[in-house]
């Protein structure tokens, strides 16, 4: 259910000899004038290290410090009479410490499957000791604030993703943009949150990763991108509530990526799709129409371009727009012209199918979100 977890740390003791990379603030030639150096954060021997930021990464955990005050800040609340140097001033040095881990990945090793609650909570204690061992970080992570959490289920579908892209290019989520990339992930998203629905195959074979390439999984994943929004959703945002609350985190998905990508019923989406009752004969006789002699060999052709999405036939008008030859570049915007206007005429038969291949997601949903 939970794939990235973004955390800000509670008050933590760093080491003396730790992995931190610090980024050092910038600086003019001419002038020789800093730029954005802030306090950091006091290591154990009490070396004060400052710059404009520090981080680490690896393939398992990023984690990053930002600053928190600025000198001047510093400056003005030590002087306050309250301040309490031995107790305050390591505490008021010390930036905001954000670790971003994706939980099954750093249990199991890969994130294409869910792991359960039990197994969330012990793969947070070794993270909490992976930061203690390998970074030199001594923290409590289960007094950390939730910055940003992504949740998922994964479908096993009938057919290969890019079977689905009608349906997926057809929805338009409340308040969200849509984007896609190559056919094969659509994002639905605002400033503080996102749905994406991607080919988890395919993201597997990109990085290089051993899948069993027969099976077809598509990912649905709902994110909350901000501590803000996720406190208004769930009216908390400290990470011990959320495991104590986990089931709510279910709840919320669910309710959320109902109410997004499965509220249509089949009659809206009919309406949506635009559904016509033509069929392959007479698209067969539409093209006889329009050209008898190559009715046959057009509609083979317009098949195969209907096989292309928006961004490929994009491309391909840039391309033909650069050609310095003006006759043939207009030869080809007309034939390009006519294949759209026939892609459409049998994406509007391929829609029957639609309702079926969106009726299997919605079903398939309802049945692996009832595991969890």
């Amino acid at each position: 259910m939970i794939d990235t977890l973004k955390v800000i740390l509670p008050l933590s003791e760093i080491k003396s000899k730790n992995k931190f990379i610090i980024q050092p603030a910038q600086f003019s030639l001419d002038t020789g004038e800093v730029f954005g150096e802030f306090p950091l954060f006091i290591d154990t021997k009490g070396n004060k290290i400052s710059g404009a930021r520090a981080y680490y990464n690896d393939e398992k955990i990023n984690v990053t410090i930002f600053p928190g005050y600025s000198f001047d800040e510093l400056q003005e609340i030590t002087k306050q009479p309250e301040f309490d140097f031995e107790k305050d001033f390591s505490e008021t040095w010390q930036g905001h410490i954000m670790v971003q881990v994706s939980i099954p990945k750093f249990f199991t090793g890969s994130n294409v499957k869910s792991i359960s609650k039990v197994e969330t909570m012990y793969a947070l204690s070794e993270v909490q000791q992976y930061l203690f061992d390998v970074v030199g970080l001594e923290t409590d992570i289960f007094k950390s604030n939730v910055s940003r959490i992504d949740t998922f289920v994964n479908l096993e579908t009938d057919f290969n993703f890019k079977t689905y892209n009608n349906i997926l290019s057809a929805l338009n989520l409340k308040r969200k943009k849509k984007f896609e990339y190559a056919g094969t992930t659509f994002l639905y998203k605002n400033g503080s949150g996102q749905v994406c629905i991607y080919d988890k195959i395919e993201e597997q074979k990109n990085q290089g990763i051993k899948i069993d390439l027969n099976l077809n999984l598509m990912r649905i994943e709902l994110r909350f991108l901000k501590s803000s929004k996720f406190k208004y959703e769930f009216g908390f945002k400290d990470l011990k509530t959320m495991l104590d609350f986990y089931e709510k985190i279910k709840e919320k998905y669910i309710k959320k990526i109902n109410e997004d990508v499965f509220r249509y019923d089949m009659k809206e989406l009919d309406e949506k799709l635009r559904i016509s009752e033509i069929s392959v004969d007479k698209l067969l006789k539409f093209f006889d129409s329009e050209n008898k002699r190559y009715s046959f060999s057009n509609f083979l052709k317009a098949l195969s371009f209907s096989q292309l999405n928006e961004s490929d036939i994009e491309s391909i008008e840039l391309y033909v727009a650069t050609l310095d030859n003006k006759k043939r570049q207009y030869y080809l915007l007309s034939k390009l012209k006519a294949l759209k206007f026939q892609k459409k005429m049998i994406e509007k038969n391929k829609n029957i199918s639609n309702l079926k291949l969106y009726k299997e997601l919605k079903d398939k949903f309802e049945i692996e979100t009832e595991k969890y």
